[in-house]
């Protein structure tokens, strides 16, 4: 299954260009300054998973326009090929089916696997044996009274 989207774009005027006015039917002109009209129209097929693009075709329409007559200067249809859109579905297929693991299958893994860890990580606190918290003056210089250095110099003070 894929997505399509259509994208017209209808008559733009992208310059003003000089031409032979023989070139737009008028003759007895030597020349006139006519618009290049250009308007196309882009179809994209999506594969909706990955957002890769497995078909496109794009119609374009480019013309001189002057006093309402009109010269064709591009016309025409470009699209991929068979051979081009097949591999593209043989390529993009696989791609689709990993992210869909990583967005559906995945985080249900990781949230399923994240409470499993998080009642280990608790059963291992609660289940571990208690030890009594010692303190031990790391200090060398005890004092008369077998205070700390620091002690000592505040009973001085």
């Amino acid at each position: 299954a894929t997505y399509r989207f259509v994208q017209p774009i209808t008559d733009v005027v992208i310059k003003q260009q000089e031409v032979p006015g023989s070139l737009m039917q008028l003759p007895e002109q030597p020349s006139v300054n006519a618009d290049r009209v250009y308007s196309t129209t882009r179809t994209l097929w999506i594969e909706p998973h990955s957002g890769a693009i497995i078909k496109g075709s794009e119609t374009v329409n480019q013309r001189l326009v002057f006093e309402g007559k009109q010269t064709p200067v591009i016309q025409g249809t470009v699209t991929y090929t068979d051979a081009t859109v097949k591999a593209n579905v043989e390529k993009y297929t696989s791609a689709a089916r990993g992210l869909w693991i990583a967005k559906s299958a995945g985080p249900l893994v990781g949230w399923i696997l994240g409470a499993v860890l998080i009642l280990v990580g608790m059963a291992l606190i609660l289940l571990a044996p208690k030890k009594a918290a010692t303190w031990q003056d790391d200090d060398d210089d005890d004092g008369e009274n077998g205070q700390g250095a620091r002690a000592a110099r505040k009973q001085k003070a």
